[in-house]
């Protein structure tokens, strides 16, 4: 298919053609700057002065443009222009495009890329360290989806990086304007889940010796609260009876509590935590996808 823009301004245009299914190269975009006369073909980025466009969708009836451009500090600063017409764009900041270019360009690199190049660094995306691991984490466990949903009801969407199972891992939200990392997740491990209402859920198991699972909401600084309850075992083949301590974490406050405590709140929970991806799967999340890829 083909995907074509109209002039962003008087010189600068772009074009984007994407590939057939056995065509392994990817997008290819094609950059004017003489105002459309000539037409250079190019990889998924071309610096042009300052600007650079490194991608196009078409998603909820929009045709999109993702650019990048340096300000007066030599800092990158992340644009999307919109349009249902080709015609009449409009430019809004996006809060997380940073961090979808890097999450994009990661599995590029993985799928296509050199292995004798130098290995990416946060700094090549003009991320924080913390953003940077949580994406290449979960590029590395195969998460090639991402999606977005208000969890804090505050009308601002979180990213939510996640498998093609509705398997959570990571979370980002924003704080004071900038990109903050509220948590990362695992697939055997760690488990993570949202569901409709925006509650967070997340079980782990931790050198065989700590249980717990947490029953979350995000606040709108960015933080968590809520129901952490669990047990650690430090029981060993030697002791009998076996040692366990069974706890509760609400908003913060730590108590010991009774086995019987601990086995009335984990029935009240059960049903989330035996059936975490099929909870995120009814949260109604829209997933966009890192790469051309087909679910089914």
């Amino acid at each position: 298919r083909i995907i074509c823009a109209k002039m962003i301004d008087e010189n600068i245009g772009f074009i984007s053609a994407g590939h057939r299914a056995d065509d392994n190269l990817g997008r290819r975009v094609y950059i004017t700057k003489d105002g459309g006369k000539t037409w250079e073909k190019v990889w998924k980025h071309k610096e042009v002065g300052s600007t650079e466009a490194y991608d196009f969708l078409y998603e909820n009836g929009q045709y999109v443009i993702l650019l990048r451009s340096r300000d007066t500090n030599s800092k990158y600063v992340f644009w999307r222009y919109v349009s249902t017409d080709m015609k009449n764009w409009s430019a809004v900041a996006p809060a997380y495009v940073d961090l979808i270019f890097c999450y994009e360009d990661l599995w590029d690199k993985r799928l296509y890329g050199d292995e004798n190049s130098d290995k990416p660094s946060a700094s090549d995306y003009a991320l924080s360290k913390e953003n940077f691991d949580a994406i290449c984490k979960a590029v590395s466990a195969d998460a090639i989806a991402y999606a977005f949903k208000d969890l804090n009801n505050d009308s601002a969407d979180e990213l939510i990086l996640l498998d093609y199972e509705h398997y959570l891992y990571a979370i980002f939200t924003l704080k004071d304007g900038a990109t903050t990392l509220v948590d990362t997740f695992e697939y055997l491990n760690h488990v993570g889940a949202i569901d409709e209402n925006g509650t967070i859920y997340k079980s782990g198991y931790s050198k065989g010796d700590t249980d717990y699972c947490s029953v979350m909401t995000l606040k709108n600084d960015g933080t968590l609260d809520g129901l952490t309850y669990g047990k650690i075992d430090y029981t060993d083949v030697f002791d009998n009876p076996p040692e366990v301590t069974y706890y509760q974490n609400v908003s913060g406050v730590y108590s010991d509590i009774t086995k019987e405590k601990f086995d009335s709140i984990a029935a009240e929970y059960e049903h989330v935590f035996c059936n975490m991806n099929s909870l995120t799967k009814s949260a109604g999340l829209t997933l966009h996808y890192a790469f051309e890829f087909d679910p089914r």
